[in-house]
């Protein structure tokens, strides 16, 4: 097997055979990676490798393996990086947002499904950027407060809304789906624009006085 850390190849001549996926990444993390930094990028084969698919291999034995490409960054500089690109998402996906409301108003539930499909993804990966970066950054989200809501509060706020559309789509309810995305669900996501500014300032201060 070829084992490349941070675009450069490393010796893999201690690697056996039958050990799995999670204790390769254990001791390659501890033999080749700089102090404080952490693995953020997996490729087998020139294929990348998500979070839920290296907890399905975790397991799984790696002598089938020809290249593997590990890539490592300090995990606060991680996090601050994704809260901003968090922050640049939340413009495009409340501006999509207010698609979808029109057309499930119009009475097209066709193409307002489909393009409440594509929010979903995207409301999906920045549920999971706010619950991933929460270790790495200075906020106590139980604690503090952002405009009188905790990022705990506001963060939990979403499932209600969730539960509702869900309703509504079973019950092909569309006018009901276009306004609660119009009344809730888009304020939902403004708000969090604060929150995450507020977010990256902490960072930002915590990475100029390290």
């Amino acid at each position: 097997m070829e084992l490349w850390i941070n675009g450069k190849q490393v010796d893999s001549g201690w690697i056996q055979p039958d050990m799995n996926l999670r204790r390769l990444l254990e001791l390659t993390a501890s033999y080749h990676m700089p102090p404080g930094e952490a693995i953020f990028e997996i490729v087998v084969d020139g294929t990348p490798v998500n979070v839920d698919e290296e907890r399905e291999r975790g397991t799984d034995p790696v002598g089938g393996i020809g290249r593997l490409e590990i890539k490592s960054r300090d995990p606060r500089r991680l996090a601050l990086e994704s809260l901003m690109e968090g922050a640049d998402y939340l413009n495009r996906l409340t501006s999509g947002l207010v698609s979808v409301a029109e057309y499930y108003r119009a009475g097209d539930a066709g193409e307002g499904s489909r393009l409440l499909a594509l929010a979903t993804e995207g409301i999906q990966g920045f549920r999971s950027l706010i619950e991933n970066v929460e270790v790495f950054i200075p906020v106590d989200y139980a604690k503090d407060e952002v405009e009188g809501t905790t990022v705990l509060e506001c963060y939990q706020a979403l499932q209600s809304i969730i539960e509702k559309l869900s309703r509504y789509q079973e019950e092909q309810n569309w006018t009901a789906m276009g306004d609660l995305i119009q009344g809730k669900l888009i304020p939902y996501f403004k708000k969090w624009g604060p929150i995450l500014d507020w977010m990256i300032q902490r960072c930002e201060r915590r990475e100029a006085g390290a």
